[in-house]
């Protein structure tokens, strides 16, 4: 009975790694097909405005697999206890039974010493027009105090340019 159930359990262990292993590998190649149709997938360079802040050009990679990396060149904050700043957004990104694109990532933000000093979700929706290769929509920013708390929100637009490859001449 016991040398069964050690059988049992890397069995169910390695069909459970199978199953998810295709999973993945079918979400990814569904993904994939989102650049090759002028989808989502890669890499942007993303114009943002918004109230009460200045306008910023930011990096943004949406990967083939659902995560999202934000880059924002946010200017950091200078306090009398010194430099704040932002970290990098991480998060992930569906596109939704009705073909539109919705995306969330999270970032730090961090005082002069490194410690948390709260942070932020941003919350888009991207329209890609697949003719320009471009990208535009609205998003929310939630911004969050060390513990959790909601300290307010902010709505705004973006647009952009994928990056793309040149041809070598």
């Amino acid at each position: 009975m016991l040398t069964r159930r050690f059988l049992v359990v890397p069995v169910i262990a390695l069909l459970a790694a199978l199953a998810i292993s295709g999973v993945a590998l079918h979400a990814g190649q569904a993904s994939s097909d989102e650049h090759s149709r002028g989808g989502l997938v890669g890499s942007w360079e993303v114009n943002v405005t918004g109230p009460g802040a200045p306008a910023s050009r930011d990096l943004v990679t949406f990967t083939s697999d659902g995560n999202v990396i934000a880059s924002e060149t946010v200017p950091v904050t200078t306090t009398p206890q010194g430099t704040e700043r932002d970290t990098t957004g991480h998060g992930s990104w569906v596109r939704t039974e009705s073909g539109k694109y919705v995306f969330v990532f999270v970032a730090l933000h961090v005082d002069s010493q490194g410690r948390l000093a709260g942070s932020f979700e941003v919350r888009g929706y991207p329209k890609v027009d697949r003719s320009s290769e471009s990208v535009s929509g609205t998003y929310t920013v939630t911004f969050y105090d060390p513990s959790g708390k909601v300290l307010g929100k902010e709505k705004g637009t973006f647009w952009g340019r994928q990056i793309e490859v040149e041809p070598y001449q």
